[in-house]
């Protein structure tokens, strides 16, 4: 009766639950060196439902939003309409430094949802221009089942003899060729992970620049603002390119090279006068008439 209960609830769960979990994860990065991060993790109605029939041991909102917090994230609640969730923010100062250092200032999301496009950002820092590059793949395989790879053998089950034992033991009949039954656990397992592999996840980059070279899915406010629409249980590649320029540094070698134009410009308009004042009529006039007095 269990095992017949928990297979018709895993249909019914796997059919309908395909979408009931929306994650969005924004990187946000200025151009003062820093950065913030804000995901928003969203749960409809039928997956909270699904939840109270202890699908899961806890609670899947609250697991991740406790994780949240424990990563540093300033965490607030989301209602919306027939939804519940939360979204979770955290900024982050000096990005360069730290990704020059090799170090990891973002960190996953939570250990049910393990994803962390940031961790392959580079920046490089130049006099002029500033580039900015994002070339990662975000996984989304690890809630499925391993498939066995290509050429490899199956392995073969190894099942403990039976103790002896006094009584026979009754055996259930099942037809011939036919696999062994899931028990109520592993169907109720397999369920727990579909969470995860139907979930709806979305990745959005903003970058400090305009017309950002990229494969997002769409693009907005002038190519700055990049979304990815990811698939859940495969390999997703992000690809991102931004160059931009160093206002700042070219702003003080203008000043500078305007101040050296003045000043050489100054240096050889004193240079000319003095030597015209050498080189004039009138002097050679005075030279002249004062060897005539002399002589």
């Amino acid at each position: 009766m269990k095992r017949g209960l928990a297979l018709g609830f895993s249909i019914f769960a796997l059919v309908f639950l395909s979408g009931c979990i929306d994650v969005e994860y924004r990187l946000l990065v200025d151009d003062r060196d820093g950065a913030e991060i804000r995901y928003t993790v969203t749960m409809n109605s039928l997956a909270t439902s699904l939840q109270s029939f202890n699908v899961d041991s806890q609670d899947f909102l609250k697991r991740t939003e406790e994780s949240a917090r424990k990563r540093g994230y300033s965490v607030s609640p989301l209602a919306a309409e027939n939804a519940l969730g939360f979204t979770a923010t955290k900024k982050v100062r000096g990005l360069s430094r730290s990704l020059g250092a090799g170090k990891d200032p973002f960190g996953t999301i939570s250990d049910e949802i393990r994803i962390n496009p940031g961790k392959d950002l580079k920046i490089w820092k130049g006099l002029f221009e500033t580039e900015y590059r994002l070339d990662t793949v975000i996984d989304l395989r690890g809630s499925l089942p391993e498939s066995p790879k290509p050429g490899s053998p199956p392995q073969a089950s190894v099942q403990e003899s039976p103790e002896p034992s006094s009584q026979p033991k009754a055996s259930i009949p099942s037809g011939e060729g036919a696999e062994p039954a899931k028990s109520a656990d592993t169907l109720l397992k397999d369920l727990t992970n579909s969470f995860v592999r139907n979930m709806s996840f979305t990745f959005v980059l903003g970058l400090p620049g305009k017309n950002a070279i990229s494969n997002a899915s769409s693009t907005s406010n002038g190519g700055s603002l990049m979304t990815w629409v990811l698939s859940p249980g495969q390999e997703n590649r992000i690809q991102a390119s931004l160059s931009t320029p160093n206002r700042r540094n070219m702003l003080i070698a203008g000043i500078l090279g305007a101040a050296l134009f003045i000043a050489l410009a100054a240096l050889a308009i004193i240079v000319i006068v003095r030597s015209r004042k050498r080189t004039s009529p009138s002097s050679s006039k005075r030279k002249k008439s004062k060897s005539r007095s002399k002589g």
